[in-house]
This record gives C-alpha cells, sequence and structure tokens, in this order.
C-alpha cells in the first residue's frame, strides 16, 4: 500500500529524510557497533537541517533509502563506506 502511495503522491522530502536517517543508521549500527540505534537517529536528527532550496528528485531518494537497506557491510574497501551512489543525485543544487 505504501508503494502505491509513493507513486500516486510521490515521496516528500521530509519523508525521505527520516527514512534515510533510519536505513543509514541501521546500517551503522549493523556495520560499525554504533552505540544504538535510537542513538543514531537522535544524531542524525540533531544533525539535520532543513531540506536545502534545490531540485528534489523523489525517484532518487527511494533508490538512496532502498540501497541503504540492501547494502552489506563492506569487508575492508574504504569506498564501500561511502554514501550510496543514489543518495548523490537526490538534491541538484
Amino acid at each position: 500500500m505504501m508503494l502505491v502511495f509513493l507513486i500516486a503522491c510521490g515521496y516528500p522530502a521530509e519523508e525521505f529524510m527520516a527514512d534515510v536517517d533510519e536505513a543509514a543508521c541501521e546500517w551503522q549500527t549493523d556495520c560499525y557497533e554504533y552505540e544504538s540505534l535510537s542513538a543514531c537517529i537522535s544524531d542524525a536528527e540533531a544533525a539535520r537541517e532543513s531540506p536545502p532550496e534545490c531540485a528534489y528528485d523523489s525517484d532518487a531518494a527511494e533508490e538512496c533509502v532502498w540501497q541503504y537497506e540492501e547494502r552489506e557491510c563492506p569487508d575492508g574497501d574504504a569506498g564501500e563506506a561511502g554514501v550510496p551512489a543514489a543518495c548523490l543525485d537526490v538534491w541538484d543544487c
């Protein structure tokens, strides 16, 4: 049902920002033994600013969250620890 809503109404930037914080924090907690998921999300929310005044790509936003959710822990390759590629396309500033 959520997918139908996202397709019909788009993916609001505010919702994306909360979802990507959660997905990224789940990954960081699993891969880097972050103190706790809730602590990571609190840190991310505290550091987060309002959405930038730029063009927002809701398709890239959906892909960004999905890439975090599907991401494996890095096996030592520093490049694997960076931000997923789709996340770089969410804002066009």
